[in-house]
């Protein structure tokens, strides 16, 4: 047996060698106890299970757990549970446990004693392990154990600690039950009492992801859950690839590492009474089981997942959802990019989305994070602004395609000619004309304008093409040649432009002389001496 019985003479001192303490070294995870515990509940029949965590004023940190399975008979109990390596459970694929060694989990809390009240209709029993691996076995009346159910079994470890240490206890149990028991078959109650007053709350949730879209599909074999593996930060967990593997809901194993480069675009969750850990119980078996799981879960990822992805992100995009979409696009990334749809500021063709390679207009994407009288205008002439509806929205289209992505002010502007200039200022306009044309730039109508939507701007612009009001202007600062045969708009709203406004109120020629050496400094770089001489004499009249 792996327990010495009680009519041994028992040591004082706790137990560190033998095959009972080489097994519970094998726990990484002192707090895997719960797992085990929770496990047996569960291939006894439990209904529910409650995992309880309090103090005794006698120094005691007990940490139980209570289930209302089938409980144990003697032979059981002397027989699978205390002789390691001859589990009842081998040759069952209905039990989860496989190898007889879970229960000695209980010793990795070095606990002060381990009780265990188990009872049948006919029969109850309390078991009580040592830290030197004695017991000691009695027989109890059936009415005073069976009070919570008509069968079941508590399991009680009792650590020596302070009542200030109960906290810390209690948020190791609550943290190895959500690691390992999160989406059990069968509810899981964590009950903390502190004092008089204790606190319940459950543990066990469906089998499910953080993902923005997720398959869920189930078989006589299998439960899985697939999602994409990005986009999930904005629902509250890490983008990456995950996989878990369960067996009746408890964890087998999680990873971060993809089995295979094609699944790293994936998350997913799989339950399957077929999947097994290993011995110990740091991994899940490589076997068929899992391999079939795998195929399983690249087909979904490749078929019904991915044409989900697609119409989700479409809906988003006409919905203008800014996280959904920001999700639904990080997962899209691996898409192709005429499959990725673009929500738009404005209807272009009545169309108010688009894909990714439809929004290419000689080779730049542009975009803004909300319509305005600029994008009207570039949807006017024909040219689609993507509607950033989420801050991520340009950075991730930057990243699939390698158009160059602007916001839409930072390569047009908007620009309103006054309807209203007074005389002063149609005369002012006048003479700035002239003094261009004097130092030699051939330019037609000059007027003030104000510009919407822009990024840093020049004094003036240059009209593409000219409208009686609305104009769109390309930004960049276009060369001097690109100025020929083409009206001029001056910016109200400029320094440079007001400052020599406000100087036309007692020197007209002088004002417009300087504005045209600014602006002929601006378009080619400097001003010529014959061209600062032209326009020195055009400021004092003397110029034709």
């Amino acid at each position: 047996m792996a327990y010495r019985s009680q009519k041994e003479e028992r040591p004082v001192e706790r137990a560190s060698v033998g095959i009972v303490a080489d097994m519970v070294r094998q726990f990484a995870d002192p707090y895997a106890f719960l797992r085990e515990l929770v496990q047996n509940g569960i291939d006894a029949g439990a209904t529910a299970l409650e995992v309880g965590v309090g103090w005794d004023p006698s120094g005691e940190v007990t940490v139980s757990v209570a289930d209302d399975g089938t409980g144990m008979d003697r032979a059981t109990i002397e027989g699978p549970l205390l002789t390691l390596f001859a589990s009842a459970k081998d040759g069952d694929d209905s039990k989860i446990g496989k190898y007889g060694v879970g229960f000695v989990s209980v010793f990795a809390l070095a606990p002060r004693r381990v009780v265990v009240e188990t009872w049948r209709a006919d029969a109850a029993y309390r078991l009580t392990l040592f830290p030197d691996h004695r017991y000691e076995l009695e027989e109890v009346e059936v009415a005073a154990a069976s009070e919570r159910s008509a069968s079941g079994t508590v399991i009680a470890v009792q650590v020596e600690a302070g009542e200030a240490e109960l906290p810390a206890f209690a948020a190791r149990a609550e943290e190895a039950l959500a690691r390992w028991c999160s989406h059990a078959r069968v509810p899981i109650f964590l009950s903390v009492t502190m004092g008089r007053e204790t606190q319940k709350a459950r543990i066990d949730r469906p089998l499910a992801l953080p993902a923005v879209v997720t398959i869920h599909e189930t078989d006589d074999d299998f439960e899985i859950v697939v999602g994409p593996a990005r986009g999930s930060r904005h629902y509250g967990s890490d983008d990456g690839f995950f996989a878990g593997f369960y067996n009746r809901g408890l964890t087998l194993h999680t990873t971060r590492y993809p089995p295979r480069a094609s699944l790293s675009h994936l998350q997913f969750k799989v339950d399957s009474p077929r999947l097994q850990h290993t011995l110990s119980r740091d991994d899940v078996r490589h076997d068929a089981a899992y391999h079939r799981v795998l195929e399983r879960v690249a087909k979904i990822g490749e078929g019904v997942l991915r044409e989900r992805i697609r119409t989700e992100l479409e809906q988003a995009a006409l919905d203008k959802d800014p996280r959904r979409y920001a999700a639904l696009l990080s997962a899209a990334v691996w898409e192709p990019p005429q499959t990725i749809v673009l929500p738009l500021c404005d209807p272009l063709a009545r169309a108010m989305v688009l894909s990714l390679t439809d929004v290419v207009v000689d080779g730049r994407i542009l975009w803004s994070d909300k319509p305005s009288s600029l994008t009207a205008a570039l949807a006017a002439a024909g040219i689609p602004v993507v509607h950033a509806v989420h801050a991520e929205v340009p950075l991730l289209i930057d990243g699939i395609v390698k158009a160059t992505v602007a916001r839409a002010g930072q390569v047009y502007v908007l620009a309103v000619e006054r309807d209203d200039p007074t005389e002063h200022a149609r005369a002012w306009t006048k003479l700035v004309g002239e003094a261009l044309r004097v130092a030699g730039m051939e330019v037609g109508r000059v007027a003030l304008c104000r510009l919407f939507d822009r990024g840093a701007s020049p004094a003036s612009r240059v009209v593409d093409q000219p409208g009686p009001r609305h104009t769109l202007l390309r930004e960049g600062g276009e060369r001097l040649g690109a100025w020929l045969q083409r009206d001029l708009l001056l910016d109200e709203g400029d320094p440079a432009v007001q400052a020599a406004f406000r100087l036309a109120g007692t020197s007209a020629r002088e004002s417009a002389a300087l504005l045209a050496r600014y602006i002929l400094a601006e378009s080619q770089g400097q001003v010529s001496a014959a061209q600062s001489d032209q326009l020195s004499a055009f400021a004092i009249g003397e110029a034709p």
